[in-house]
């Protein structure tokens, strides 16, 4: 009885084994198309990022060629605000 109850223990563990080993690679599959997906969104996202980017950077050109100065002046009151807002925000912390 000893040697058949082992036998059993065994195929039983084997069948475990198998079982895991299976999980494992569904797992697995899931995670590649998952990741692939992933990749695509991010793809995606980067082009139109990309995209917007050159179009801002050509109005910004447009803008700039046109105005100079009142490019300038904007450029000049964005970094004062910049610079408030910081420094409020440190002296906030102290």
């Amino acid at each position: 009885m000893a040697g058949t109850s082992g036998t059993t223990s065994s195929r039983s563990s084997w069948a475990k084994g198998s079982d895991v080993r299976a999980r494992v690679s569904d797992v697995r599959d899931q995670v590649k198309e998952k990741a692939g997906d992933a990749a695509d969104t991010a793809r995606d996202l980067y082009g139109r990022a990309r995209v917007r980017t050159q179009e801002a950077a050509g109005l910004v050109d447009t803008v700039v060629s046109d105005r100079p100065y009142a490019a300038m002046a904007a450029a000049a009151v964005a970094g004062l605000a910049l610079g408030l807002l910081l420094g409020l925000v440190i002296a906030d912390q102290d």
